[in-house]
């Protein structure tokens, strides 16, 4: 698999997975498709690319995908070998481009319309030794003699806003529906050949380049402008887009009595905006998929029950946690959730008698409902303080003003005014 990029002609489809352990054992960013040489017989070091399965077996049979997708875009796919692929540009599920970025310690969630390219980037590259163990039952290792060539790989996307976004996508598949097939591609963080392959052997994504937008809104940005009157001062301002999910940090102004939000692409959005004495959330679903948001029925006491306990049962540093708000339908939900920690810690505070700090944390969370069981889609940190004993937890308020804030060229520029009463 590793190195292949051969024209396979069928139509097969891999289901996304970001962190599924085979594709991230096969390691790369490559076309799928044919099988590459078997491994030797020899028991060789674990790591070894010999000792990969999914490098020395076949990929298995895969389900036909339906032959039109509403979601793809057109685009040009250029492979590190020189060739390239046109057609319709799409991804499993119509779901968003997700990547993560070191430096800002977050995933990107970007919807193929908004990419004008993809570039990817090899990192770092060498010639590996092959170790293979002396003998069976030995833990002693010797160099087979034979090397292999292994590959690193980051990601740049800009977007048609003209921003840039950099880092690495691992186990994503790509479709490109041609006039006489449709090609699929993974894209990988790394990849390693077989001894005796080169680096020059390990062909993989170049480039997408998408030749036009699906949507006559894809180049354009919008803002939002806020004003915060209450006790207390706007100290940032996020924004969460529905639907995929992709968060944008905004900033507060005039003194704490403004937030701004900018560069935000089309679509509709939850806010949340923090004070220096408390929280305010919004919760929405106006931009969901229909059948995920608001046109199904509102969710059953068995389902928030269930909610419950799935948040209970997620091992985190945070031993005490509570749902603080809980919203949507049986198929989907968004919850805030408050979590706490003040036992057991090792943080002391030497300035209050050496007692222990109280952690604190404050999440957003989208969860889907399969089967039985919900899954958790996509967790945001809100808020961490880390406080002295006696210190009152930071108020989370619910506000309606903050939910379904719609951004599109009929209105480029949202306006929420939010006004926050002192409690008696």
């Amino acid at each position: 698999m590793p190195g292949s990029v051969a024209k396979t002609g069928s139509r097969r489809l891999t289901a996304l997975a970001m962190a599924a352990a085979a594709l991230a054992l096969a390691a790369g960013s490559l076309r799928a498709g044919e099988a590459p040489a078997a491994a030797p017989a020899e028991e060789v070091q674990k790591d070894s690319p010999a000792a990969t399965a999914p490098a020395a077996s076949p990929a298995p049979p895969q389900t036909p995908p339906a032959p039109a997708d509403p979601a793809a875009v057109t685009g040009v796919l250029t492979t590190s070998d020189g060739k390239k692929f046109k057609g319709a540009v799409s991804l499993p599920a119509n779901k968003p481009l997700r990547l993560w970025s070191a430096a800002e310690k977050r995933f990107h969630d970007v919807p193929l319309p908004e990419i004008e390219r993809l570039t990817v980037k090899v990192t770092q590259e060498a010639m590996e030794k092959e170790f293979r163990f002396k003998e069976e039952s030995s833990r002693d290792k010797i160099y087979s003699g034979r090397e292999f060539p292994r590959q690193d790989y980051a990601v740049e996307v800009r977007l048609r806003t003209g921003k840039t976004l950099s880092g690495v996508v691992d186990g994503l598949t790509v479709f490109v529906e041609g006039d006489e097939a449709r090609e699929r591609f993974i894209l990988l963080k790394k990849q390693k050949g077989q001894p005796g392959q080169t680096l020059a052997d390990l062909v993989h994504v170049e480039s997408i380049e998408f030749t036009a937008p699906a949507k006559e809104d894809a180049r354009a940005t919008f803002s939002v402008v806020g004003a915060f009157e209450g006790p207390g001062k706007a100290q940032r301002a996020c924004a969460v887009r529905q639907k995929v999910d992709d968060t944008f940090e905004g900033q507060a102004r005039d003194a704490g009595r403004g937030f701004d939000l900018k560069d935000l692409p089309a679509g509709v959005y939850d806010l949340f905006i923090e004070t220096d004495e408390a929280l305010l959330v919004g919760l929405g679903f106006a931009g969901e998929t229909p059948g995920d948001g608001a046109d199904d029925a509102p969710l059953t006491e068995a389902d928030k029950t269930a909610v419950a306990a799935r948040v209970a049962e997620i091992p985190d540093f945070f031993r005490e946690r509570e749902v603080l708000y809980l919203r949507g339908t049986p198929r989907r939900a968004k919850a805030v959730i408050a979590f706490q920690r003040d036992s057991e810690s090792t943080t002391i505070d030497k300035k209050e008698g050496g007692g222990a700090f109280i952690f604190r944390r404050i999440d957003y969370w989208t969860l889907h409902r399969e089967g039985d069981r919900w899954l958790v889609d996509k967790r945001l940190f809100l808020t961490r303080d880390r406080v002295t004993p006696g210190t009152p937890p930071r108020p989370v308020i619910l506000d309606e003003r903050l939910k379904d804030v719609a951004l599109s060229p009929a209105q480029p520029t949202a306006r929420v005014s939010v006004t926050l009463a002192r409690e008696k």
